[in-house]
């Protein structure tokens, strides 16, 4: 900290958290006399950002977005696209042996061929019970490509993969032939090219139901999420204009909320509170009430009669597709739904019994930051610059991630020996015997995501940092002047914006970078963690992975609280990282009793306004999309609710980026306070900075 803000004399007191701030009759706000800082980590910065560059500029000259469209058969090569333009469809010989795709990429890795097809086949039935190859079936027959299939050589062309052997009546989906409506008799699949035949596969086994559900668990997923998807954005065309009204009425919600609490602060608090408690404590019953009911309520009767030996048709797709609907149908969801209210209803009684005089500290913090933010008024609007930051960055990363996922290269297999080859220089007689396996992610493709994932992580808090210095600066602007609102500069916002990038964005890259770099950590023990789950699953992995998750967490949530304090004494002295971040934190130690459950507090007043904003939407929209305002002509929906959780969603983010800055406020009007406390006393020569109210609040008096 600069040598004028702190002045050796007898009444300094020095302790164990550093030396307090005494009286400086030239403090008056955030210093102008600043210089850049931090320099060293705003070089790495630029570095860093130039590396994301040249690796999206080499993923754009090595990638094909294409292939993480387009299905890609045994060779390599994607359907529908360069010689296989009129074959769009992909179809797989066999399969059942798809099914350990369920924890992998859908598809890309089944042990089986797969060729491109021009249409997918429109019958079920088997050639490997039959001992001619008669006219019926050469049209159907399916095979790799330049093979003809004659009835002397089919039974070994089948044998040798050449030939698929079992067919079902397919339709595309996502350029893959998936199967759709199947005749049975009872559980066993019917061949319907012979006479209400069973369907047997290669072992003269007759194929059933549940062998198909049970080995195409791939599909399944598959299908639920294309009927999902499908349903869902049916409905958001349907309710787009609707939803930009909801979003629309919740920018005004919340504006009005943040006007209002200008002037009705202690009653729309206390009504927050009250509001969230009610809804919580209905939330509760309801789901309760749920809950037995469902408990009460037999199981369903399965979708097909075993002991039935009729033939009919089953419909494969629409079996495997859960609605979405049906979990709320489910006991666990609104067991897991009373879990929750009742959690949160706990808490809130917590709090109020126990910290009511820290809620009235808290809510006279509250008003004052309502008057800094009526007096800056800029700081309202000023979000938008952050968010759209924020998408930008977001949408460079999506961009990188794909360019980088399309430049893998693809590898293959020979079948026979089993070892690595390319269908260009392979020396064996049979050219069909070196197939495409997967597209192979080398390291140096791995490293790559792992960098443009860091790069998402530090550029998201480097721009949530950039939003913070910019906001401190003109808040503590708005503190330490006595004449308020006529000593508040006129453009304090953009005016701590514009001293953010001239001198301190270094400061910035570092606060930031330390911040990616523990998220970044907890993502890769996320990862180890799957991982052991499926490896290594025992008690002892378990505890140490727990530990190592909850250290973790722990260390970004104090690092985020030392980024912020940090953040408002640079937008205030000019200095770097590391000594704002000592300063603050020492500030903040030497008034720990009142500094640590008073921010807290504030912070989950705050949150409990959030919510009153974002659960008043949520209502509404739920009872405009459930039909229950008639005077309102909205269409029909597959699932009504999705429209209510973007409006709902969406509404919190808005709500967010309006209490962001209230929570700014207060953060730096709060450290304003206690450094106000340690350099005056409130006589003549050392008047408090702080407004009249604040100081009765908290017990100060001018002498």
């Amino acid at each position: 900290m600069p040598k004028n803000n702190r002045i050796n004399d007898t009444n300094q007191t020095k302790g164990n958290f550093g030396d307090a701030f005494t009286y400086d009759p030239k403090f008056n706000g955030p210093t102008d006399k600043r210089s850049c800082t931090d320099i060293f980590f705003l070089i790495i910065f630029i570095a860093f950002i130039s590396g994301w560059i040249v690796i999206a500029f080499i993923g754009y000259s090595n990638g094909n977005p294409e292939k993480l469209i387009y299905p890609t058969d045994s060779y390599g090569d994607i359907c529908g696209r360069g010689q296989y333009h009129d074959r769009p469809y992909l179809f797989f010989f066999n399969l059942l042996k798809c099914a350990k795709n369920l924890n992998h990429k859908i598809f890309d890795r089944c042990d089986t061929p797969q060729v491109c097809v021009s249409q997918c086949p429109t019958q079920t039935f088997s050639l490997y019970q039959l001992n001619r190859l008669d006219e019926r079936y050469k049209s159907l027959i399916i095979c790799k490509y330049n093979i003809t299939a004659t009835n002397e050589n089919f039974k070994q062309l089948i044998n040798d993969d050449k030939c698929a052997g079992i067919y079902f009546k397919s339709e595309p989906f996502a350029g893959r032939c998936i199967p759709s409506l199947l005749t049975m008799s009872g559980q066993i699949l019917t061949d319907e090219m012979t006479s209400g035949g069973n369907l047997m596969d290669n072992t003269n086994t007759a194929i059933d139901l549940k062998k198909i559900k049970d080995t195409n668990q791939a599909i399944v997923l598959l299908l639920n999420a294309q009927q999902v998807g499908y349903k869902i954005i049916q409905d958001l065309r349907q309710t787009f204009s609707w939803i930009i009204i909801g979003f629309g009425l919740a920018m005004l919600i919340s504006f009005l909320w943040i006007v209002c609490m200008q002037w009705f602060a202690h009653l729309m608090i206390w009504f927050s509170i009250l509001a969230v408690i009610v809804l919580n404590s209905c939330g509760l019953y309801y789901a309760v009430n749920r809950y037995t009911t469902l408990s009460s309520e037999t199981t369903a009767e399965p979708l097909v009669n075993v002991s039935s030996k009729k033939s009919v048709n089953y419909d494969f797709r629409k079996s495997m597709d859960n609605n979405l609907d049906s979990y709320l149908a489910n006991r666990d969801t609104w067991f897991a739904f009373s879990i929750i209210c009742a959690i949160v209803l706990f808490i809130l009684i917590l709090v109020l019994l126990f910290l009511r005089k820290r809620i009235k500290l808290a809510i006279a913090l509250i008003v004052e930051a309502s008057r800094a933010v009526s007096c800056v008024k800029s700081s309202l609007f000023f979000p938008v610059i952050p968010y759209l930051m924020q998408l930008i960055v977001i949408s460079y990363w999506a961009t990188v991630a794909i360019l980088i996922a399309s430049s893998a290269r693809p590898q293959y297999k020979n079948l026979k020996t089993g070892q690595d080859c390319h269908p260009n220089l392979i020396l064996d007689s049979d050219p069909q015997s070196c197939v495409f396996i997967q597209y192979f992610e080398s390291n140096v493709i791995f490293a790559a995501h792992l960098y443009n994932l860091f790069g998402l992580l530090w550029g998201l808090f480097f721009v949530i940092g950039v939003g913070q210095v910019s906001l401190a600066g003109a808040f503590a602007s708005y503190y330490w002047v006595f004449k308020k609102p006529q000593g508040v500069p006129f453009f304090a916002v953009f005016g701590g914006l514009y001293r953010c990038f001239r001198y301190h964005t270094g400061s910035v890259a570092l606060g930031s970078l330390l911040i990616a770099t523990i998220r970044f950590i907890r993502i890769i023990i996320e990862y180890i963690n799957e991982k052991c789950k499926k490896y290594a699953d025992n008690c002892f992995v378990k505890v140490v992975m727990c530990c190592c998750r909850c250290w973790f967490w722990l260390l970004e949530i104090f690092m985020k609280y030392i980024n912020k304090n940090a953040y408002i004494m640079i937008a205030v002295y000019g200095n770097g990282f590391c000594t704002s971040a000592k300063d603050g934190f020492l500030l903040i130690l030497r008034n720990a009793t009142r500094a640590t459950v008073l921010d807290k507090v504030t912070d989950l007043l705050l949150i409990i306004g959030k919510l009153t904003v974002t659960s008043s939407m949520a209502i509404l929209s739920f009872y405009a999309f459930s039909h229950k305002l008639e005077f309102l002509d909205i269409p029909t929906l597959n699932y009504y609710w999705v429209p209510i959780v973007v409006i709902t969603f969406g509404t919190y983010l808005i709500a967010s980026s309006f209490f962001s800055v209230y929570s700014m406020a207060v953060d730096t009007l709060f450290l304003c306070f206690l450094e106000d406390c340690e350099r005056n006393d409130g006589s003549h020569e050392k008047p408090y900075y702080m407004s009249k109210n604040l100081m009765k609040v908290l017990g100060k008096k001018k002498k």
